[in-house]
């Protein structure tokens, strides 16, 4: 019967049905757009705005720079067409280099604000938390960065001026070097397309202006930087180490404390696509409180980012807990999850007999009733590989089912809550049982925590701390 519920709580060729629906749907749109916008600006054919030079007018066109990425198309698409119509032979080609960087410009700078806003909430959070060195030597390099991601114009969308917002590079530096890239390759391709220059002087122009505007000056800039310390060489080795740190974790559990007989450890469960790294400033705030803190890594994305699915992750820590059990000799733990930990606790708890060996779960942001950020990964390839982001949406099969548990009288469930977290927001965060009144469950308000600020606040420590400390609930 209960592997029959835990088959019926998931469904992987559902999952792929509804994620090809979704991509399937979003080319179509993003088809469908793209061609209502050029069939308005240049008539049935995208390619009447190049053949007619006269019929893009410089607002025109900045405003086909800025709809652009949303077309999918290349930046070198809108660059062609504002060399067609702007350059005048044998005439100084100032307007024409103007407008191309203004629309290069204009399209970078819509595109960075959007992604800056969605970096803000998710990404730096998680990276601050899980790759704090990558993210370090991400930012410290941005210009650098910027400057070789900049030589590719081919690629769709605008996907780089995507990535620098999401990673919060910083803007100033980030808008130089795209103008200024952008009016070298504006340079470059109204030479090229010139009928008065020659393939070869084009071609020999083209490979001097990189080589002085790039090459040279960023040879001398790295050497001098790395007689500071703090060099591309010296960033990387930094990343690297960091990566290799996080390979190199298997999934043994990590003893924070010595075993204190007149309390049961803690157990800690790090959420989606998090690492057990993100677990290291509340592991030392809890241990100097004097508790044994347990931790291991859950697996999944390369081995160490959480992306399996709850129920499997759940089996996988029954498994891992009664070896420990056994080991040690010890029974019982409390659990402090965040996230989607806390979902991959309550299937521990309540399905497989977990209740059994704890009191006291502390659930700190966790989606009971899933997530809308579930979408932005269903909504692309990943969904087809993350289990857990399915599991996780809102109305989803399995939160219906946790919804239906029904909660022993010896275990206790904390509920931390905060109006600030944008991911799991205010009450969305506490746990409620259909089938039961609501005694076992004990909301913690924390409106002045964001999600990821769980995981290294002083005062949430504090409060773990105050709930484990108290006696253990008699058995009734």
């Amino acid at each position: 019967m209960e592997e029959s519920t835990n088959l019926n709580a998931y469904s992987y060729i559902k999952q792929v049905r509804v994620v090809t629906f979704l991509l399937t749907l979003i080319v179509i749109l993003g088809g469908v757009f793209a061609y209502s916008i050029w069939n308005q600006f240049c008539g049935n054919e995208l390619l009447s705005c190049f053949s007619d030079p006269d019929g893009v007018k410089p607002v025109k066109y900045l405003f086909l720079s800025l709809l652009r990425p949303f077309t999918l198309l290349p930046s070198t698409v809108i660059s062609i067409m504002g060399a067609e119509s702007f350059v005048e032979i044998n005439q100084p080609n100032y307007l024409a280099i103007t407008m191309i960087v203004l629309g290069q410009v204009l399209s970078f700078v819509f595109v960075y604000a959007v992604a800056k806003i969605i970096g803000k909430k998710l990404v730096n959070p998680w990276l601050s938390n899980n790759l704090p060195q990558t993210l370090k030597f991400v930012r410290s390099q941005d210009w650098k960065i910027t400057t070789a991601t900049r030589l590719f114009p081919f690629i769709p969308f605008d996907f780089f001026s995507l990535l620098y917002g999401l990673l919060d590079f910083r803007f100033k530096q980030t808008l130089i070097t795209t103008t200024i890239i952008a009016t070298i390759e504006s340079y470059i391709l109204i030479q090229t397309m010139s009928t008065e220059t020659s393939a070869t002087i084009s071609a020999l122009s083209t490979t001097g202006i990189i080589f002085f505007s790039f090459v040279i000056p960023g040879l001398i800039l790295e050497w001098l930087m790395r007689k500071r310390g703090s060099s591309l060489t010296t960033r990387l080795a930094a990343m690297k180490q960091e990566i290799m740190s996080e390979l190199k974790l298997n999934n043994d559990i990590v003893k924070r404390n010595i075993n204190v007989e007149t309390k049961a450890p803690i157990l800690l469960l790090y959420g989606f696509f998090s690492s057990r790294k993100s677990l290291s400033v509340l592991e030392s705030l809890l241990k100097r409180r004097g508790y044994e803190v347990l931790s291991f890594n859950l697996g999944g994305m390369f081995n160490i980012f959480n992306t399996r699915g709850i129920i499997d992750t759940a089996r996988f820590i029954d498994s891992k807990l009664k070896r420990q059990f056994e080991r040690h000799n010890f029974q019982q733990v409390n659990i402090v999850a965040h996230s989607k930990g806390g979902l991959v606790a309550i299937w521990w708890l309540l399905k497989l007999g977990g209740h059994k060996h704890c009191n006291r779960l502390i659930t700190m942001g966790t989606p009971y009733y899933g997530s809308k950020f579930t979408w932005l990964a269903l909504v692309t390839p990943l969904g087809y590989y993350w289990k857990d982001v399915w599991q996780m949406r809102p109305g989803s099969r399995l939160l219906k089912i946790i919804a239906k548990f029904k909660i022993p009288n010896t275990l206790q469930i904390f509920c931390f809550h905060s109006n600030k977290d944008k991911v799991v927001t205010g009450k969305k965060a506490i746990y409620k049982s259909d089938d039961q009144d609501e005694k076992n469950i004990s909301p913690v308000p924390m409106n002045h925590i964001s999600h990821f600020e769980y995981l290294h606040k002083r005062d949430v420590a504090e409060r773990i701390a105050i709930i484990i400390g108290k006696p253990e609930p008699k058995n009734t």
